[in-house]
C-alpha cells in the first residue's frame, strides 16, 4: 500500500504545467488581467511585436498595457517584476543578451550577424513558460 501512495503521490506531481514561470509571471498576467510591456524609445515600427504581445496576453485573459523608456531602465524593470515583457531593438550577442533572454527577431529573418540589432522581445530569465509561449508566437 505504501508503494500506491508514493507513485499516486509522483504521477500527481507530475501533472503540474510545464514549462512554469521561476518568478510566477505568466501567473501574476493572468490574476492583473494585464501584460505590461516596455517599448524602448525610439523603436521604429514594434506592431509585429504589438500583436505577438496583445495575443500573449489575450492568452492569459489578460490586456496589454505599454509604456516606453530607455533600454536600461526597461531592462531593470523586466529584472525586478514591474514590466513582463520588452520590445526593443537588440542583437543577439550583445550585452542585453546576458541580462535577459531574447527571442528571434520578430517580423523578418534572423541576421547572420548576431550583432546586429533588430526588433526583438526580451523576457526575464528563468520565465519558461512566458519565454515557451513567446517563442512559439515569434516562430509562426
Amino acid at each position: 500500500m505504501k508503494t500506491f501512495w508514493l507513485a499516486l503521490a509522483m504521477l500527481v506531481a507530475g501533472c503540474a504545467p510545464f514549462p512554469r514561470d521561476a518568478a510566477g509571471t505568466t501567473e501574476r498576467i493572468e490574476r492583473a488581467g494585464v501584460m505590461q510591456v516596455g517599448v524602448v524609445a525610439g523603436t521604429a515600427d514594434w506592431s509585429d511585436a504589438r500583436r505577438i504581445a496583445e495575443r500573449l496576453a489575450a492568452d492569459h485573459g489578460a490586456t496589454t498595457s505599454t509604456q516606453s523608456g530607455p533600454a536600461s531602465l526597461l531592462l531593470r524593470d523586466l529584472d525586478e517584476g514591474r514590466v513582463d515583457l520588452v520590445v526593443g531593438e537588440f542583437g543577439r550577442s550583445g550585452p542585453v543578451s546576458r541580462e535577459a533572454s531574447l527571442s528571434q527577431a520578430v517580423g523578418q529573418p534572423e541576421p547572420r550577424d548576431g550583432k546586429l540589432p533588430v526588433l526583438r522581445l526580451a523576457r526575464k530569465k528563468g520565465e519558461n513558460g512566458l519565454i515557451t509561449a513567446s517563442d512559439k508566437m515569434v516562430m509562426q
